[in-house]
């Protein structure tokens, strides 16, 4: 029983965490969109946790020149 509640233990804190990891990607995401993206953009979402990477594609093609764009797009797309 013991060796139960010992996996249980270490699978929850494995979740605390991924989650935190993930909560972490994402305010990074969130504050690198900010410099690119100005306020009047939307991002597009497909899926909870996937995005819209033609948005910020778009966005960046705005912004910056051809071969810089698809640079920060992708770098932002990544995160």
């Amino acid at each position: 029983m013991q060796d139960v509640a010992d996996l249980f233990n270490a699978l929850l804190s494995k979740e605390r965490e991924s989650n935190d990891e993930l909560q972490k990607a994402r305010r990074v995401l969130i504050e690198g969109s900010k410099e690119v993206l100005c306020s009047s953009q939307t991002l597009g979402i497909k899926r909870m946790g996937d995005i819209d990477e033609k948005t910020f594609q778009k966005a960046c093609k705005a912004r910056f020149p051809t071969e810089e764009a698809q640079i920060k797009a992708a770098e932002l797309c990544s995160l």
